[in-house]
Protein backbone atom coordinates (compact mmCIF):
# COMPACT_ATOMS: atom_id res chain seq x y z
CA UNK A 1 0.00 0.00 0.00
CA UNK A 2 1.23 3.60 -1.10
CA UNK A 3 0.19 5.90 1.43
CA UNK A 4 -1.41 8.90 -0.33
CA UNK A 5 -0.09 12.32 0.79
CA UNK A 6 -2.89 14.41 -0.32
CA UNK A 7 -6.64 13.63 -1.95
CA UNK A 8 -5.78 14.33 -5.28
CA UNK A 9 -3.62 11.67 -5.76
CA UNK A 10 -6.11 9.18 -4.72
CA UNK A 11 -8.79 11.17 -7.01
CA UNK A 12 -6.29 9.90 -9.41
CA UNK A 13 -5.99 6.07 -8.39
CA UNK A 14 -9.86 6.03 -8.19
CA UNK A 15 -10.28 7.12 -11.87
CA UNK A 16 -7.85 4.43 -12.79
CA UNK A 17 -9.38 1.50 -11.19
CA UNK A 18 -13.07 2.78 -12.79
CA UNK A 19 -11.06 3.33 -16.40
CA UNK A 20 -9.67 0.02 -15.98
CA UNK A 21 -13.32 -1.48 -14.61
CA UNK A 22 -15.11 0.20 -17.39
CA UNK A 23 -12.35 -1.15 -19.62
CA UNK A 24 -12.38 -5.08 -17.97
CA UNK A 25 -8.84 -4.56 -17.59
CA UNK A 26 -9.53 -6.82 -14.38
CA UNK A 27 -5.77 -7.51 -14.27
CA UNK A 28 -4.82 -3.82 -14.03
CA UNK A 29 -7.90 -2.82 -11.71
CA UNK A 30 -6.48 -5.64 -9.17
CA UNK A 31 -3.14 -3.74 -9.59
CA UNK A 32 -4.54 -0.72 -8.49
CA UNK A 33 -6.78 -1.44 -6.03
CA UNK A 34 -3.94 -3.20 -4.01
CA UNK A 35 -2.39 0.25 -3.99
CA UNK A 36 -5.08 1.73 -2.52
CA UNK A 37 -6.41 -0.38 0.58
CA UNK A 38 -7.70 2.94 2.35
CA UNK A 39 -6.38 1.61 5.25
CA UNK A 40 -8.07 -1.33 5.91
CA UNK A 41 -8.11 -3.45 2.64
CA UNK A 42 -12.00 -2.38 2.07
CA UNK A 43 -11.73 0.70 0.22
CA UNK A 44 -15.03 2.30 -0.03
CA UNK A 45 -15.03 3.96 -3.12
CA UNK A 46 -13.10 0.85 -4.96
CA UNK A 47 -16.38 -1.22 -3.95
CA UNK A 48 -18.78 1.46 -5.55
CA UNK A 49 -16.47 1.49 -8.58
CA UNK A 50 -16.68 -2.64 -8.85
CA UNK A 51 -20.10 -3.66 -7.53
CA UNK A 52 -22.63 -3.36 -10.64
CA UNK A 53 -24.97 -2.64 -7.48
CA UNK A 54 -22.79 0.43 -6.50
CA UNK A 55 -22.32 -1.04 -3.14
CA UNK A 56 -19.39 0.76 -0.99
CA UNK A 57 -19.40 -2.53 0.81
CA UNK A 58 -18.51 -4.82 -2.04
CA UNK A 59 -15.09 -5.52 -0.76
CA UNK A 60 -16.78 -6.67 3.27
CA UNK A 61 -15.23 -9.20 4.41
CA UNK A 62 -18.54 -11.11 5.01
CA UNK A 63 -18.86 -10.21 1.30
CA UNK A 64 -21.32 -7.64 -0.33
CA UNK A 65 -24.61 -7.04 1.04
CA UNK A 66 -26.06 -6.22 -2.42
CA UNK A 67 -24.79 -8.61 -4.57
CA UNK A 68 -25.74 -11.07 -2.17
CA UNK A 69 -29.18 -10.35 -1.45
CA UNK A 70 -31.84 -12.02 -4.25
CA UNK A 71 -33.07 -9.78 -6.88
CA UNK A 72 -37.04 -8.92 -6.50
CA UNK A 73 -39.48 -10.86 -8.94
CA UNK A 74 -40.22 -9.75 -12.53
CA UNK A 75 -43.71 -9.04 -13.37
CA UNK A 76 -43.36 -12.04 -15.80
CA UNK A 77 -42.13 -14.28 -12.88
CA UNK A 78 -45.10 -13.46 -10.95
CA UNK A 79 -47.19 -14.30 -14.13
CA UNK A 80 -45.30 -17.87 -14.41
CA UNK A 81 -46.07 -18.61 -10.69
CA UNK A 82 -49.73 -17.63 -10.16
CA UNK A 83 -50.59 -19.73 -13.73
CA UNK A 84 -49.10 -22.44 -11.93
CA UNK A 85 -50.79 -22.04 -9.04
CA UNK A 86 -54.12 -21.31 -11.17
CA UNK A 87 -53.70 -25.00 -12.40
CA UNK A 88 -53.68 -26.34 -8.61
CA UNK A 89 -56.83 -24.74 -8.41
CA UNK A 90 -56.02 -22.81 -5.43
CA UNK A 91 -57.03 -19.41 -3.91
CA UNK A 92 -53.84 -17.88 -3.42
CA UNK A 93 -52.35 -15.02 -5.50
CA UNK A 94 -49.09 -13.92 -5.88
CA UNK A 95 -48.95 -9.90 -6.47
CA UNK A 96 -45.98 -7.56 -6.09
Amino acid sequence: MIPFANIQALDTLHQGVAKAVQDKDYEEADRLMALCDNQFGECSICGVICCPHGEPMHFHHDGCPSCAAPEPYTQEQVDIMNEALERENTAFRVNL
